[in-house]
């Protein structure tokens, strides 16, 4: 994940902003309790705009952002995105098919084979960030047929950022399988539902996991707060997530255990660095890197019932949390 450098310090800032704020909501913000740098940065950089719109968005990456829209300037209506204490992220442009780069054209046409490109005005925007990278958003619907509509963020090169669908990132019930195409499986690849899925995850799925059925894949936010691709596979000798970069290289597969299985350096550490705190049982995991490296996630509950979620090394070492 440290490869998508021109968006994950963005995440970063999202993911301690929002640790500091309870979720607002629409009529938190107008225009005269925007916050000051908000108002600072619309004055100096776009003079002679009305704003249009203010709203909370919630990013395909699942990071809650301000977004305030400006027209009636003396160049293209722009969207503007802010952290939700006001640092500036990017700004958003309307564009057309034409203007995406043929990287990102052809990321589409490799990748996601049975989607066409959706190119209403406001589903396909180049988002210009003060580095002077950019990035394109895009949302893509099935050539045939009424599934589920696709949101995915690439950069110039066509790699993706991030993506998510209409609903249950591309997964909601269309009254047919958990991905939404309709059909029962039974000529695709072995029963792998592909919608959605970059190709290389989905090859990497038949080749190591035949058999097994693709009932679910949607972007997660592990403990060290990186973005990656979950993949959950069932109908196999046993159900197992994958998870993957964005980029679709395989990072590593979950499986649940029971925590009378951790092992005793785990369960050590767990009592000495988190004393009176109860394991929740169908929540513990073991990690298995194509390296051989084993870790192992549990979840432990407060007294207050909110939870602690723990990654270690088979050596008890803590790994990363997430309160």
């Amino acid at each position: 994940m440290k490869k998508l450098s021109n968006w994950l310090p963005f995440i970063g800032i999202l993911l301690l902003v929002s640790s500091c704020y309870n979720t607002p909501s629409d009529d938190d913000f107008t225009p005269g309790n925007l916050p000051e740098s908000v108002r600072d940065f619309i004055f100096t950089n776009y003079s002679g705009y009305r704003l249009d719109n203010i709203h909370t968005e919630d990013i395909c990456h699942d990071s809650l952002v301000l977004e305030v829209e400006l027209e009636d300037g003396p160049g293209p209506d722009v969207d503007l995105y802010f952290s939700l204490d006001g640092t500036f992220l990017f700004a958003a442009k309307d564009i057309s098919v034409n203007n995406l780069p043929e990287a990102v054209a052809n990321a589409i046409t490799t990748g996601f084979p049975s989607y066409v490109i959706d190119n209403n005005s406001d589903d396909l925007e180049r988002f210009e960030f003060e580095n002077g990278s950019v990035q394109f958003k895009v949302k893509l619907r099935p050539a045939v047929g009424s599934g589920s509509s696709l949101e995915v963020i690439f950069d110039a090169n066509g790699t993706i950022i991030c993506q998510d669908g209409s609903g249950s990132n591309g997964n909601d019930d269309n009254g047919g399988d958990d991905n939404g195409s309709g059909d029962d499986n039974s000529n695709n690849n072995g029963g792998n539902n592909n919608s959605g899925v970059p190709g290389s995850v989905s090859n990497y799925v038949s080749t190591n996991y035949p058999g097994y059925r693709i009932s679910s894949a949607h972007n997660e936010d592990l403990c060290d707060h990186s973005i990656v691709l979950k993949v959950e596979l069932e109908d196999g000798p046993g159900d197992i997530d994958l998870y993957f970069k964005l980029s679709g290289e395989f990072l590593f597969a979950a499986i649940e255990i029971s925590p009378a299985n951790l092992p005793s350096a785990v369960k050590a550490a767990i009592t000495s660095r988190f004393p009176g705190l109860d394991i929740e049982d169908d929540e513990t995991e073991r990690y298995e890197f194509p390296n051989g490296t084993i870790q192992y996630k549990v979840e432990l509950e407060r007294d207050s019932g909110s939870d602690i979620e723990v990654v270690f090394s088979a050596n008890g070492d803590i790994v990363c949390r997430k309160d």
